[in-house]
């Protein structure tokens, strides 16, 4: 995609995810899956540095580099019935510290949705009955979408108290809205 979208139209910022896939969930952390730590560390290291190598595609091009850590896995016992991944929450955190370290290393931009997802999903359940996954234990719920758009929105304009500011009047039948 750097090839035929981003560079030939001079992408000026780009946020870059890597995560489930990339640590090749279903395949290291299957229940009963003979992979060994080695080789789920070979996974880890693989998505960095295919990670850095994108970005410094990216950066050559004279983009801009946001980094966003991977969403969390729940893996709570709560749904008994399906499949439950166990160690690949730990290998999302890993890759998730990996690209702080390397966006501080390189001067790029993070957005560090793991990190607050992980706090919130400690208390979020035994506090509001709310989950932030929804039952596939890797898609968000709303609430967890939620928590993903707060941390753009504060990791892409850090400086801003107000993001956006919408002003009504009905009686006038109007409306207008500024954003940051």
């Amino acid at each position: 995609r750097v090839e035929w979208d981003m560079a030939p139209n001079d992408a000026s910022h780009a946020v870059i995810m890597f995560g489930m896939n990339d640590i090749n969930l279903k395949t290291n952390y299957k229940p009963g899956a003979n992979t060994t730590d080695a080789e789920k560390q070979a996974s880890i290291d693989t998505c960095l540095t295919n990670l850095e190598t994108l970005a410094g595609m990216l950066e050559e091009n004279g983009t801009d580099i946001t980094f966003m850590t991977p969403s969390i896995y729940d893996e709570r016992p709560k749904y008994v019935a399906d499949t439950n991944y166990v160690g690949a929450n730990a290998a999302l955190t890993i890759v998730g510290n990996g690209m702080k370290a390397i966006a501080a290393a390189k001067g790029y931009s993070i957005i560090d949705t793991n990190t607050v997802m992980n706090e919130v999903n400690k208390n979020f359940w035994d506090t509001t009955g709310m989950e932030m996954n929804i039952k596939d234990r890797i898609h968000p719920s709303p609430a967890g979408t939620y928590v993903i758009a707060y941390n753009v929105i504060k990791g892409l304009f850090p400086n801003s108290e107000v993001v956006a500011e919408t002003f009504i009047d009905a009686t006038a039948k109007t409306s207008s809205a500024n954003n940051a």
